[in-house]
C-alpha cells in the first residue's frame, strides 16, 4: 500500500520459492486491479514480479536465494515464510543490508520447528512479535463433523484444554486427518 500511495516508496516482498513469488505477485495484482480507478496511480512498468508506479514507488517480489536485490534500497521489506528459506541466516543478513535506516521490515512465517525463525521468537532482536492463532479465523470452524472424519480422543483432549466449541473442535478434527495425516506435530507447526 505504501509504495502505491507514498511517491518514491520501494517495497521489497522476499518469498521461500518461485512459485510463491508467482502466487504473491498475482495476490499485489489482483489487489491493484480492484481498487477504485482514483486509487490507481498509473504504471510505467508492470512485469512477472514488479510494478513500478508512475510516481517512482515500486513493488517487488524475488525469492530469498536471488541476488536480484543486492543494490538496491527498500522503504519497506517483507520477509514472507522465512523459516523455510534455504539458508536463512545468509539471506535474511543479505536482504536486510537493502533495507532504509527507519525501513519498516516484516518477518513472516509459519512455524518450522526449532531453527533461526524460532531463535528470533525467543530472542526477537529489536523486532515485535505478533503470534495470529487459527482460532481468529472464522473459517476455522465447521458446523457439521465432514462424514469421513472421526472425533479422536486426542482432539476432545486438545479441545479440553484450549476451551473448544463444538465448530472449532469439529475443524481441529478435519485438519488434523485430512491435512496433517493424524500429525499433532505438523497440525501445530501449519
Amino acid at each position: 500500500r505504501k509504495a502505491l500511495l507514498i511517491p518514491g516508496h520501494q517495497s521489497g516482498i522476499v518469498a521461500h520459492t518461485h512459485d510463491a513469488v508467482t502466487a504473491i505477485f498475482r495476490i499485489a495484482h489482483r489487489i491493484y486491479e480492484k481498487l477504485p480507478s482514483f486509487l490507481r496511480v498509473p504504471t510505467t512498468t508492470s512485469s512477472a514480479n514488479e510494478i513500478v508506479f508512475s510516481h517512482g514507488g515500486r513493488i517487488r517480489v524475488t525469492t530469498a536465494g536471488s541476488d536480484s536485490f543486492r543494490g538496491q534500497t527498500y522503504d519497506s521489506l517483507l520477509l514472507s515464510e522465512f523459516a523455510s528459506y534455504t539458508d536463512a541466516v545468509e539471506a535474511m543478513a543479505a536482504i536486510l543490508q537493502t533495507a532504509t535506516p527507519n525501513a519498516e521490515v516484516v518477518l513472516e512465517t509459519t512455524a518450522k520447528g526449532l531453527n533461526h525463525a524460532y531463535d528470533l521468537w525467543l530472542d526477537p532482536q529489536g523486532y515485535g512479535r505478533v503470534f495470529l492463532s487459527w482460532r481468529l479465523d472464522p473459517t476455522c470452524r465447521l458446523d457439521h463433523l465432514p462424514r469421513n472424519v472421526t472425533m479422536t480422543a486426542s482432539v476432545l483432549d486438545y479441545g479440553g484444554q484450549h476451551n473448544l466449541s463444538e465448530p472449532e473442535l469439529n475443524w481441529v478434527a478435519a485438519i488434523l486427518q485430512t491435512k496433517c495425516g493424524g500429525n499433532w506435530q505438523i497440525f501445530h507447526q501449519e
